[in-house]
């Protein structure tokens, strides 16, 4: 009974130690240093099987298309606002009519150039 004593005391010294984690894990994330922005109306959206486009025009009308895949498997994820679609009873969702034409900034990651955020524009003063 006594070596069972002595071993469990013994086996908790050892694996209540405090030692730091052996690998520091690094995560990337995109600083402000690392994304810039542009500011952008948006025009339409457009529901496919396999992915949804939202289309904006930039302050020269150059249309700027950010594919999202509709499943959640790889790719980049992208923030957006939850009501640039309205959903209708007939067919697939459709551009929100009460966004369209509204001002939004793109945030792009400088090292990939993709897409990382869509925000609503903040009011000006």
């Amino acid at each position: 009974m006594r070596i069972l004593l002595i071993a469990l005391v013994v086996f908790c010294s050892v694996s209540c130690t405090n030692d730091p984690p052996k690998e520091d894990k690094k995560f990337e994330v995109a600083t402000p240093a690392n994304v810039y922005s542009i500011n952008v109306v948006y025009t339409d959206a457009q529901v496919y099987t396999g992915t949804t486009r939202y289309v904006f025009k930039d302050k020269t009308g150059k249309r700027i298309n950010v594919d999202i895949p509709n499943s959640s498997q790889g790719g980049t994820k992208v923030y957006l606002p939850g009501n640039l679609l309205e959903n209708t009873n007939q067919g697939p969702p459709t551009a929100n009519p009460h966004l369209l034409g509204q001002s939004f900034v793109l945030d792009y990651d400088r090292s990939t150039n993709k897409v990382i955020a869509v925000k609503p524009k903040p009011e000006e003063k």
